[in-house]
C-alpha cells in the first residue's frame, strides 16, 4: 500500500493491530504529519479491508493495473523488505491477484463509485 514513514528510523505508526480506530487517529496525529491521504489509506487497510474484498492496484492516478481478492487480514512486518534498499512497506494484506485482469489505462479515477460501475466483479 505505501510507506507510512517519514524516514527509516522514525516510523509514523507501527502495528495498527495494537490500536483501536480512535487510538490510531490520536497516535497518527501525534506525529503531526500533513499527509491525510496516507493516514486515510492506512486506516482503510488496517480497519476496513476484509477477507474476500475485491481490491484494485493503481499506478498513478490514471491506470488500474491489477485486481485481486484479499485472502488474509491486515498484517505488519517492519522487516518484510529489509533486503530491498529504501523500500519501507511494512503494512499489508495478502491478495490473490487475477492474472487475467486486463489493465485499464487512462481511466479517470473520479471517484470510487466510478470504479465500481466500470468493473464487473461477478467473475471473481
Amino acid at each position: 500500500m505505501g510507506t507510512y514513514c517519514r524516514n527509516k528510523p522514525e516510523r509514523v505508526i507501527d502495528d495498527c493491530r495494537k490500536y483501536s480506530p480512535e487510538k490510531y487517529e490520536e497516535k497518527y496525529n501525534e506525529r503531526k504529519t500533513n499527509d491525510g491521504r496516507k493516514r486515510n489509506s492506512l486506516f482503510r487497510l488496517a480497519y476496513e479491508v476484509g477477507v474476500k474484498d475485491v481490491v484494485y492496484a493503481r499506478k498513478g492516478f490514471y491506470q488500474i493495473v491489477g485486481r485481486g481478492v484479499v485472502t488474509d487480514t491486515y498484517a505488519y512486518d517492519p522487516h518484510l523488505f529489509d533486503d530491498v534498499p529504501d523500500l519501507e512497506w511494512e503494512h499489508f494484506v495478502r491478495v490473490n491477484w487475477d492474472p487475467l485482469f486486463k489493465r485499464k489505462v487512462d481511466f479517470k479515477l473520479a471517484s470510487q463509485g466510478v470504479i465500481l460501475k466500470e468493473f464487473d466483479d461477478s467473475g471473481i
